[in-house]
């Protein structure tokens, strides 16, 4: 007599497959992936909410838990600084690294409208070791957003940002520019926009009246905001005034022609 097994009893796929290569005597640990919450960040971890830590699951620190983030950035750190190449090839073992937002993940243009400017003693010169950490930190910051990895690319400018904030003003334009190539208008205004008020913040602490360069950084910046449909900040520099009240045609006549050697003619 056939037996037929009633439809509540048969037994369902994810069990049948793993009892089938058990008793082939297969491994079944490779196979079963246990599921967690939270999304990972830019370093491979999480915050565990079922363990209540901060748990990683790729990268140098993956099957690791800490109590924070804070933790496991130090861990890291002292990971980095043993395993760190004596020369050659660039890290950015030793370089001031802005730590990835906890808890929910911050939209992009917000991380850059907290990032700093130029002010007070920000114009001393960088070391050696900086200078490199810049250097690094603004390649790692174009390749994650051309892979796009925004928010990771974010903070690698905002550490160089950190890092040399003199320099603000070129490094806010240089997120812009490989924002807005990338196709991200959102946070590549908000950067054009970071952009004008570093130059303008740099401009009045030098006391700076006219600078042709000056002017046509800020206008070619005020026409990529208007082209994204931002509105340019409130000009506070005498630059950025000359700006706001020409056209960049008209700041090119007036200002760079001027500036140029006559030529004799032949």
């Amino acid at each position: 007599m056939e037996m037929v097994l009633a439809p509540e009893a048969l037994m369902p796929r994810w069990l049948f497959l793993p009892l089938l290569l058990s008793i082939g005597g297969l491994p079944l640990a490779p196979l079963i992936a246990w599921p967690h919450g939270g999304d990972l960040d830019a370093y491979g971890c999480h915050n565990d909410r079922k363990h209540g830590d901060y748990h990683c699951h790729k990268g140098p620190l993956a099957g690791q838990s800490y109590s924070s983030q804070q933790d496991m950035l130090v861990a890291l750190q002292a990971l980095q600084t043993k395993t760190a190449p004596t020369s050659g090839a660039s890290s950015s073992t030793g370089c001031r690294m802005r730590p990835y937002p906890e808890g929910p993940m911050r939209a992009p243009f917000l991380l850059i409208e907290e990032g700093p400017i130029p002010g007070a003693g920000s114009d001393r010169p960088l070391t050696t070791s900086e200078a490199k950490c810049v250097e690094y930190l603004l390649k790692a910051g174009r390749k994650a957003i051309e892979a796009n990895k925004v928010t990771e690319g974010i903070l690698f400018y905002l550490s160089v940002a950190d890092t040399a904030p003199a320099q603000a003003g070129d490094t806010y334009l240089d997120l812009a520019s490989v924002l807005d190539q990338a196709s991200y208008p959102q946070p590549a205004v908000i950067a054009y926009r970071k952009a004008w008020m570093a130059f303008e913040a740099g401009h009045n602490l030098r006391g700076v009246k006219i600078e042709v360069t000056g002017l046509l950084t800020l206008a070619n910046i005020r026409d990529s905001i208007v082209r994204l449909g931002g509105q340019v900040p409130l000009a506070t520099s005498e630059p950025g005034k000359i700006v706001a009240a020409n056209s960049t045609n008209d700041i090119y006549e007036k200002y760079f022609k001027k500036a140029l050697p006559s030529v004799a003619p032949p």
